[in-house]
């Protein structure tokens, strides 16, 4: 998929690009290559995720000051704005890889989400062909992907793969909301799917004072696999929630949609989780009742 998007990218002029995050990209592509095959710490793994999303908002405060930062007034509240950008860079970089657990299910995620960013920069007023280049080769080459690892694998998309894509899923996101090609909202209702599973599934084991960064099957797509559902049906699923969040992100720009669009999606995503939860256990109980002595 980078190769793809490298060689698509290099049709367009050096000043066409936004280089930082490509280059960003392709910084933990290659330290993810090294954990896929060595299983790196993962203190060593947050480091580089850390440091990566620094680099990428250093980037834009040079470029985007006013917008960051606001008002030198407002010094506090644009430290702690920073230190949030940080932490939902760094999350998002995770959550993609956490989410990338059944066949074609990250990959999907990235085709619509990527191609939402691009049709949103491509109407944009403002100018957008950078981005709109750089999420319309990342989805062109998620979809080249789907074609070798759904329904049937036969090659995988490993850290290397998951990790850049979360970064540019948050990097885009959010540098597209800089320069005025949609709202801070766009990016993750688009990729709310994703984030709603892995936030929810998160809290829930930190509530639960469980170690997070321990693999686990708790994820609410596992869940519907282990509650008896095959791997095509959940991943078309969510197919379905991932077309409706990023028809529903490119609709929402207009502001009249907004609110209504946001309140029909909160409801959506409670009522899910809770039917996952009750599916889940009732599949579980049942179980324990087919095999007395069960534990």
């Amino acid at each position: 998929m980078l190769m793809a998007v490298a060689t698509s990218l290099a049709m367009l002029r050096p000043d066409e690009l936004p280089l930082t995050p490509l280059l960003l990209a392709a910084g933990l592509a290659l330290v993810s290559v090294l954990d896929d095959r060595e299983h790196l710490p993962v203190a060593l793994r947050l480091a580089v995720h850390v440091a990566t999303a620094i680099c990428v908002v250093l980037s834009w405060m040079q470029a985007f000051p006013a917008p960051l930062f606001g008002d030198s007034i407002y010094i506090l509240a644009g430290m702690v704005s920073t230190f949030v950008v940080i932490m939902a860079i760094c999350w998002m970089i995770n959550l993609f890889n956490f989410m990338d657990g059944a066949n074609g299910l990250a990959g999907g995620m990235a085709f619509l989400g990527f191609g939402g960013y691009m049709i949103a920069a491509a109407l944009s007023p403002a100018q957008g062909l950078p981005i709109a280049a750089l999420s319309g080769a990342v989805s062109g080459a998620a979809l080249g992907f789907l074609y070798f690892n759904f329904p049937t694998a036969s090659v995988f998309m490993g850290d290397a793969g998951s990790v850049p894509l979360g970064f540019l899923a948050a990097a885009i996101g959010l540098q597209g909301s800089l320069m005025g090609l949609w709202p801070w909202w766009f990016g993750p209702l688009a990729f709310s799917p994703f984030i709603v599973d892995a936030t929810a599934t998160l809290l829930k084991r930190i509530a639960r004072q469980q170690k997070i960064w321990v693999a686990h099957r708790e994820h609410y797509y596992q869940r519907l696999i282990l509650s008896g559902w095959s791997h095509r049906k959940t991943v078309i699923s969510y197919y379905f929630l991932m077309l409706g969040s990023t028809g529903s992100a490119l609709a929402a720009q207009n502001s009249h949609l907004l609110y209504p669009i946001v309140s029909a999606w909160v409801i959506t995503y409670a009522s899910l989780l809770v039917y996952l939860e009750w599916r889940f256990y009732k599949h579980k109980k049942d179980n324990k009742e087919e095999t007395p002595g069960a534990k």
